[in-house]
């Protein structure tokens, strides 16, 4: 494992979910400035998650066609930018266009990062791909505090702070750019050589040509982007509502409601790095059922109590319940389209956190008719459609 790349690319995806983890916090103070409903608010998070999703795959193709590191650079500044600049702008729609622009520069930076991160990994990818999607989970933690913290002190124009880390990131990439184009010349030749030697050997033993590399799994592969979907859903339901389901029914202050989100997403970060030997010992698709198993119960529980210091013991189980599935989805969806681990990467680290957001404008409708809680009840019922989903998606013969 190239460790010292992986861990840049690492905060690479920090940075770039730090963006989209900032924008729940930043609700209540848009809300505020622009008069906002909560379905209005919901589909800020729709921007900037439709604009992610309806791309992320195109990334994905384009990862897998070309090496364009310089893209990773790019989406960074873009995502920052996009987000940075909500202080400033004079309308709701204005808001809607540059949340939509961070999430084109979020969708540039998943796919690439997260194939190249497989690459660097060699036999070690469970350890290397658990970092890396720990990493953005962190992004999505530090995301809501920053951001509060910032506006707290500085008001909504603070919002321009939030550019600095993943400009400062992005520039370090750009330097390491080159030595990553030398990284990867050298594993081309390395792998044509050990090509042409495997066919020789087959040639000899069978006196034919080798047999073509195996296929993408592509029907499982879909089964389990439903399962993805389905958590990508509860997951950005929690994100966007869970700090204004702490502020509007359990009565706490602004700040509480994005330490529990910070607290939920740390905790989920921790269990996501820790994944790598459990996925290695017990294989994807049973982490992944235990994973959706757990949740459901726990997310009931956790909106059925009315007491804050409970409601706050249970944001532990959450997490962990929730974090344990993730890591085995992307895994397992690379080694579904090992051919294609751009794409693959693209629909499991992205789309998974992005889709969810298309759902979110309806969970706001159904908040202002009913209540915030109603619409977060919602959430162990895809939970429990991803738990029967998990049960068709078979371990792959091949590892990627």
């Amino acid at each position: 494992m190239k460790f010292r790349y992986v861990i840049m690319l690492a905060f690479c995806h920090m940075m770039a979910d730090i963006n989209q983890g900032s924008l729940p916090a930043l609700l209540p103070f848009l809300m505020v400035q622009h008069n906002l409903s909560y379905a209005l608010a919901a589909n800020l998070i729709f921007a900037t998650n439709i604009s992610s999703s309806l791309i992320q795959p195109l990334f994905g193709i384009l990862a897998d066609r070309r090496p364009l590191y310089w893209i990773m650079p790019l989406g960074l500044v873009l995502a920052g930018i996009g987000v940075a600049l909500t202080g400033y702008l004079p309308n709701y729609w204005s808001v809607f266009i540059f949340v939509a622009i961070s999430g084109i520069g979020v969708a540039a930076v998943h796919p690439i990062a997260s194939r190249l991160v497989n690459k660097l990994s060699g036999d070690r990818k469970e350890v290397g791909i658990s970092l890396f999607s720990s990493a953005g989970t962190l992004g999505f933690a530090l995301g809501p505090i920053l951001a509060a913290l910032i506006l707290m002190a500085f008001g909504i124009r603070g919002s321009l702070l939030l550019l600095v880390l993943p400009a400062v990131v992005a520039v370090v990439i750009l330097c390491n750019i080159p030595q990553l184009n030398a990284w990867r010349k050298q594993q081309l030749a390395v792998a044509a050589q050990a090509a042409e030697a495997a066919q020789q050997s087959a040639a000899l033993a069978t006196g034919a040509a080798a047999p073509l590399e195996d296929t993408d799994d592509w029907k499982p592969f879909g089964v389990l982007m439903g399962a993805i979907f389905c958590r990508s859903i509860c997951f950005t339901g929690l994100n966007a509502f869970l700090p204004l389901y702490w502020i509007h029914e359990l009565h706490q202050p602004e700040t509480a409601g994005s330490v529990m989100l910070t607290t939920m997403l740390v905790i989920g970060a921790i269990t996501s790095a820790g994944m790598g030997r459990l996925i290695r010992r017990y294989g994807c698709q049973k982490m992944m059922k235990i994973g959706f198993t757990a949740t459901i119960p726990a997310l009931t529980f956790l909106l059925l109590v009315n007491n804050v210091i409970v409601a706050s013991i249970l944001i532990v189980p959450v997490a962990l319940a929730m974090f344990t599935s993730f890591n085995p989805m992307v895994i397992l969806g690379q080694r579904y389209l090992h051919n294609h681990i751009g794409l693959a990467s693209g629909v499991t680290l992205g789309v998974a956190v992005s889709v969810g957001g298309i759902f979110a404008p309806l969970l706001g409708v159904v908040a202002d008719h009913y209540s915030i809680r109603a619409a977060l009840m919602l959430l162990p019922v895809f939970s429990f459609v991803a738990l029967i989903l998990s049960f068709f998606c078979p371990e792959p013969t091949h590892r990627s």
